[in-house]
């Protein structure tokens, strides 16, 4: 697992997805020098990334945080954080007894995880970082509609 995950990768999936939210609804642009002089800087963070296993499948769990600073002043303008849980697969559920259920499910999703390529698993955990991005970004719309 560790080999499969790559925390710059997720941090990159995590700012795409705030990055498209701020290009389509707010007209921003990506700088790549303090030369451009940005009239604000916006701050991502990867704050947590993992993988759960329960009576109901494999999940990946992604946590991120954004901050919109002033340039220039760096007052901060702006924060929140979310998070998203995608499955990674489902097993059914089963109506017995719970501990053998519990137990069932828990060899199954591990048997799973293992046997899933760690490109596999690198793409499921970037696109749930970018669904992260795009939560916080959505956040930014919404907390901007209601000033």
């Amino acid at each position: 697992i560790n080999r499969a995950i790559n925390p710059d990768s997720l941090g990159n999936g995590l700012t795409s997805g705030v990055q498209d939210v701020l290009q389509t609804y707010f007209g921003a642009r990506t700088v790549t020098s303090p030369t451009d002089a940005p009239a604000y800087i916006v701050e991502v963070t990867l704050e947590k990334y993992q993988i759960h296993s329960g009576d109901h499948g494999l999940y990946a769990h992604v946590k991120g945080e954004a901050k919109i600073y002033e340039a220039g002043t760096a007052k901060l303008l702006w924060e929140t954080d979310e998070s998203a849980t995608v499955p990674l697969s489902r097993t059914g559920s089963y109506s017995g007894r719970r501990g053998i259920a519990e137990t069932a499910a828990g060899i199954f999703n591990a048997s799973e995880l293992v046997s899933m390529s760690d490109e596999e698993l690198r793409d499921v955990l970037v696109r749930a970082a970018a669904d992260v991005g795009r939560l916080i970004g959505d956040q930014l719309k919404e907390d901007i509609a209601d000033n």
